[in-house]
């Protein structure tokens, strides 16, 4: 029997090249893995940086356990250090006592959470 390991991940939104990479990780007989995202896009957010509003085609949630935490920023899903406000991310650190906890970046305020 495989001993698992709990695996959190923390990333800004759902991102087209991560997804796969999280659903090899679940498939893993030796990893509980859950992804937490700062912040759930509307299709103008998503396609601020490509000139028009747009929704992914594919399925970027499947295949793993996410959850998306409150993103309490004023200006959500800018491009400053503000824009991903998470409070609750420090309570789930505490309490889901992970083996480990992989943050996706590290520019934003939410991944300098205490």
């Amino acid at each position: 029997m495989v001993e698992r390991r709990r695996l959190g991940v923390l990333v800004t939104h759902p991102i087209q090249y991560f997804s796969p990479l999280f659903r090899e990780l679940a498939a893993r007989p030796g990893i509980e893995l859950t992804v937490y995202y700062a912040h759930r896009p509307t299709p103008e957010e998503q396609g601020a940086g490509f000139g028009v509003a747009f929704e992914w085609d594919v399925d970027l949630l499947s295949g793993y356990d996410s959850r998306f935490l409150r993103n309490e920023s004023a200006e959500p899903a800018g491009d400053g250090f503000g824009a991903y406000d998470t409070p609750e991310i420090a309570t789930i650190l505490r309490d889901q006592r992970f083996d480990a906890f992989l943050v996706m970046g590290g520019r934003d305020a939410v991944a300098r959470s205490r």
